[in-house]
């Protein structure tokens, strides 16, 4: 029988990750200007100050939406 484990896995893997990462970056930077102006309008609106600042928003939702993207 012959190795299936060889080194064609590791490299898809790889990749694999790298394209996660990619997308992850490209989400983050999207979602940042809407966590921004959601934060900085949310005491005007909302009449009180958000518990997470607005990087830690969009990295929270980069974290949700990639996945939905590799699931799909």
């Amino acid at each position: 029988m012959t190795d299936q484990l060889g080194a064609p896995r590791a490299k898809a893997h790889r990749a694999q990750r790298l394209e996660y990462k990619v997308f992850f970056v490209l989400i983050f930077m999207i979602t940042l200007p809407f966590t921004l102006l959601g934060w900085a309008l949310s005491p005007v609106l909302g009449g009180r100050a958000p518990v997470q600042g607005p990087v830690a928003r969009a990295l929270e939702e980069a974290g949700a939406i990639t996945p939905m993207i590799f699931l799909a």
